[in-house]
């Protein structure tokens, strides 16, 4: 019959010749930090850090398109828009130098060379566009240093203004149904779109109806909140 092996007793642990208390702290688990970037403790301590930040960003990506990456109005049907607000800054009414049938046989009996009554466009973004002509001026001298057509780079302004204007809307809209992360993330991916600033640069009314669009589902939002409440 063979004798059972003597095991050796293991050394004690340093947890298990602590005095009482040390052994009971020693033990608790640490407390594990909640992971997280350092921006979010700025931004808590002085909450007006991230606004000014968007702001900056904001306006860089605004002057990039509309300076750097400007070639003046890039649609046919924004040209002839802006043409029109341009003859209403003046005082001549909604005119137009494009002729199409419609506009021939509506003025036959008054027919006159050179313009005729717009009717084709709709005349809301005209009149809005014209209101910026009117104040920069209805006359726009062309000299040796001139690279794009002033109400050209006026009109795309006053579209990149309602742009960033819908953007802050849907900020906070977002924020108000989701939170602050997803109201960042969705203005970030407004601003580097592309296809916006596109619309931006053509001359067409599209970021009006956008801001429009964006300012009712806003409205009917908070309608929708005061009538549960």
């Amino acid at each position: 019959m063979n004798p059972e092996p003597v095991q050796s007793p293991s050394p004690p642990s340093e947890a298990a010749t602590a005095p009482p208390g040390v052994q009971a702290h020693a033990a608790a688990p640490r407390p594990v930090a909640a992971p997280g970037p350092a921006l979010y403790g700025v931004a808590r301590r002085f909450p007006w850090v991230p606004w000014v930040v968007g702001g900056i960003f904001a306006l860089g990506v605004t002057f990039f398109h509309l300076s750097i990456d400007f070639r003046g109005l890039s649609s046919p049907a924004g040209m002839e828009q802006g043409q029109m607000a341009r003859e209403l800054s003046r005082g001549k009414g909604l005119k137009t130098k494009v002729w199409r049938p419609a506009t021939v046989a509506r003025q036959a009996t008054r027919f006159s060379i050179g313009e005729g009554t717009a009717s084709f466009h709709g005349p809301l973004w005209p009149v809005v566009t014209a209101m910026g002509l009117k104040l920069s001026g209805t006359e726009y001298a062309v000299d040796g240093r001139y690279r794009v057509f002033f109400p050209d780079r006026v009109i795309a302004s006053m579209a990149a203004v309602f742009f960033l204007a819908a953007a802050g809307v849907t900020f906070f809209l977002a924020k108000r149904l989701f939170d602050t992360r997803i109201a960042v993330a969705t203005v970030l991916c407004l601003l580097v779109c592309d296809w916006c600033w596109e619309f931006v640069k053509s001359g067409l009314p599209q970021m009006l109806g956008m801001f429009s669009f964006v300012l009712a589902l806003s409205f009917m939002e908070r309608a929708q909140w005061r009538w549960r409440s």
